[in-house]
């Protein structure tokens, strides 16, 4: 089963990888992997709602849900799995900032997807906003070879999961 999604992943970025794009789509990934760095737009998100908007209840949601989500990929998953990213293994120059950590799983994507369902379950207009930019930071992660497909796909899994045992929880 590893073998068959390995070997799809490799299909994937090879085709990525024979194609041109147009120089504003750089721009525009960087831009989309900038903003999932660290979780720069969720936390903006996270004040928003815990500084601006009602219920602040919504607010504590997302910081809770972005540490948990954090924990799980950062901390827990990638240190056990230890996937080697795309650039390391094909050798490729990249656009960014070269990550330092392992590839599996997107953690921005994790992240996104994580607070994406909160969002989603508190206002289903901002929440498709939110998806958005959401599928913007994962496949810009795929765009700019940081991960391969399965790592974004997983990622958006496990970040649906924490976002969901959240919603339950609390």
């Amino acid at each position: 089963m590893i073998k068959k999604i390995q070997a799809f992943d490799l299909y994937l970025f090879q085709k990525l990888n024979q194609k041109t794009f147009p120089k504003w789509l750089d721009h525009f990934m960087i831009f989309m992997s900038y903003i999932g760095n660290c979780g720069y737009f969720w936390l903006f998100v996270t004040a928003y709602f815990y500084y601006g908007a009602p219920p602040r209840q919504e607010g504590i949601k997302l910081f809770l849900v972005l540490i948990f989500a954090t924990l799980l990929g950062q901390v827990m998953i990638k240190p056990i799995v230890k996937r080697k990213r795309p650039y390391h293994v094909h050798n490729i120059p990249l656009k960014i900032k070269m990550p330092k950590d392992y590839s599996f799983p997107s953690g921005h994507t994790m992240s996104s997807f994580a607070c994406v369902i909160i969002i989603l379950n508190y206002n289903p207009f901002l929440g498709i906003l939110s998806l958005l930019v959401g599928l913007g930071i994962a496949v810009s992660r795929i765009y700019l070879n940081v991960h391969y497909f399965s790592d974004v796909f997983c990622g958006a899994l496990l970040g649906l999961l924490v976002g969901w045992c959240l919603i339950l929880w609390f």
